[in-house]
């Protein structure tokens, strides 16, 4: 349907960083005409060592999920569509209230906005003090504060502006 993309491959690997991250090495490196990767689980980028192999600024990697350990993809220039994780918690907890407490039918698949934001690199200062609002440990400092020791301001615990993520896609 897009004719400028030609896909190289489908691949698919355990939900483990090692195993995912080996994947995308050895397949960017046995076809280097590889330019893009797409990336629908986190697991790959949250090894650092596979920047050694691919450049996101020449290889252009868009992903879904933006946990602590992939801001060093962002900050190359990965764009990663974040899931906010109280929305999930929150679904998954109305859910079960809905059948056991309510009695209310409830359909096989539940379906719920992902309540995503873009994640680049001009804007993921904000992400990373959201992320550490929310009681992620693994954030960088220097994402989280200025070189004046002060915090870069994001706000509200559950959100990051919506100036910076909505309507961009």
């Amino acid at each position: 349907r897009t004719p400028q993309l030609k896909v190289v491959g489908v691949y698919h690997s355990a939900e483990n960083v090692q195993e995912a991250s080996n994947e995308v090495r050895d397949q960017t490196l046995k076809h280097p005409e590889i330019n893009a990767w797409i990336v629908i689980g986190p697991w790959p980028l949250q090894n650092k060592s596979l920047l050694k192999v691919i450049d996101p600024a020449v290889v252009k990697i868009v992903g879904l999920g933006c946990l602590p350990a992939e801001l060093a993809f962002v900050e190359k220039g990965a764009v990663l569509y974040s899931e906010n994780p109280y929305q999930m918690g929150y679904v998954s907890v109305q859910t079960i209230i809905q059948k056991f407490f309510q009695k209310m039918p409830i359909p096989a698949i539940v379906k719920y906005d992902l309540n995503g934001s873009r994640v680049r690199q001009d804007n993921m200062r904000f992400w990373a003090q959201s992320l550490s609002t929310w009681g992620y440990k693994e954030v960088p400092d220097e994402l989280i504060y200025s070189g004046h020791g002060h915090v870069w301001v994001a706000p509200g615990p559950h959100s990051v502006p919506d100036s910076k993520f909505k309507g961009e896609n």
